[in-house]
């Protein structure tokens, strides 16, 4: 399993362009790590072609060596759009560098994203492009001119290896027991939340160090859960809480954590 962590977007002051499509609210809502906050746009007009396309560019100053990108919480476009994403690798270059195609998708819980996955050592880059296409790979082109649609996030980051240990249910979250200032037990109602428990086999001591890193991360900023074959079994986006670690003898770690999955 994949586990990114520190995304620049989020982190960073961020430089943020979109072309083809026109926005119609701030594009502040692609980077605050918040993908309820979305940000509405409007597909182009004018005549449409498998190669029309609206582009989103986000660049930041300290490289990092990525691993996962992709979009958080798509709305108004259909599933099976093409989409393709390059990285910069230097610094107010081309967004060229390996580039992936990839297609808009929904994940188990019905979210609908578009992200793809890097093998590890690439070198470090400078930012991102995410292009979608009005092309669902059959010759078709399903977006209708001047189709407005949602994107809650756009989202880049380096990542760490991990083995989870078994399987893990989800648990449904509407609320928590709290105690008043007498000492009195009451039910506190809270959103929703889905709290998925992870555990992770033990990592070696030298690669500590930057999971721990990750986790550090991951309980004050969103990341995305990828299992390594690139399928969207394990694809979540949240917070991770109740991280836990042991050292063992060896000087392996083993961790737990439960991540809260973010609307």
């Amino acid at each position: 399993m994949l586990l990114p962590y520190g995304s620049p977007i989020t982190f960073a002051t961020t430089g943020i362009t979109v072309s083809g499509a026109t926005a119609l609210t701030s594009l502040a809502g692609l980077k605050d790590g918040r993908p309820g906050a979305i940000t509405r746009l409007q597909w182009p007009s004018g005549a449409q072609t498998t190669s029309t396309a609206i582009t989103i560019d986000t660049t930041w100053a300290t490289p990092i060596v990525p691993r996962v990108a992709g979009l958080v919480n798509v709305r108004g476009l259909p599933a099976g759009l093409r989409v393709r994403i390059g990285w910069q690798q230097t610094e107010g270059g081309a967004f060229d560098y390996q580039q992936q195609d990839s297609i808009l998708f929904d994940n188990q819980a019905g979210d609908r994203f578009a992200w793809d996955t890097w093998a590890s050592g690439l070198n470090a880059c400078y930012g991102v492009r995410i292009e979608v296409f009005n092309d669902d790979g059959d010759s078709g082109t399903p977006v209708t001119v001047e189709a407005q649609f949602d994107i809650g996030e756009v989202y880049a980051a380096p990542a760490v290896d991990l083995s989870p240990i078994g399987e893990s249910e989800s648990e449904f979250i509407a609320g928590e027991t709290v105690l008043a200032l007498s000492g009195q037990p009451y039910f506190s109602e809270s959103p929703v939340r889905n709290r998925v428990p992870l555990q992770f086999l033990p990592v070696d001591a030298p690669e500590y160090p930057s999971v721990r890193g990750a986790l550090w991360s991951l309980a004050i900023s969103p990341a995305l859960l990828v299992s390594p074959d690139g399928s969207a079994e394990f694809l979540m986006y949240g917070r991770a809480a109740d991280i836990r670690s042991r050292r063992f003898l060896n000087g392996k770690h083993a961790i737990s954590m439960s991540v809260e999955v973010l609307r």
